[in-house]
């Protein structure tokens, strides 16, 4: 076990090549591995009055169309909804070479299956 300070954090999220191999999939698995570790700590009871603040700083290095009160809305129904009802799914893809580089190429039918699922059909 060990904490990383934020730019830990983004170096561990950001590594590309472990044992000279590189796989988007890994890379990905890591980048949901520090985004559940924020959650847990943002959402811990020492942090309920700090959320203001760890908003605001948070929202300095996004874009998005949401609005605050959505934001806080999406935040309101996951603090509330128990972990049993949490679905995390990654999009299916493959690594493929193109021109030199590696690409995470969707899988388009698989993806569709994903998705129906997810929304319960």
């Amino acid at each position: 076990m060990r904490h990383f300070d934020g730019l830990d954090a983004l170096h561990y999220s950001r590594i590309r090549y472990v044992n000279g191999v590189s796989s988007d999939a890994d890379r990905m698995a890591r980048q949901q591995l520090v985004v559940q570790a924020l959650e847990k700590k943002v959402m811990a009871p020492a942090n309920f009055g700090k959320l203001g603040e760890i908003g605001q700083r948070f929202m300095m290095g996004v874009s998005t169309d949401l609005t605050t009160r959505q934001i806080l809305e999406l935040g309101y129904r996951k603090w509330r909804t128990p972990p049993r009802n949490n679905t995390k799914m990654v999009m299916e893809f493959t690594d493929e070479m193109i021109g030199g580089e590696y690409f995470a190429v969707s899988d388009e039918a698989a993806n569709a299956r994903l998705i129906r699922r997810f929304l319960g059909n």
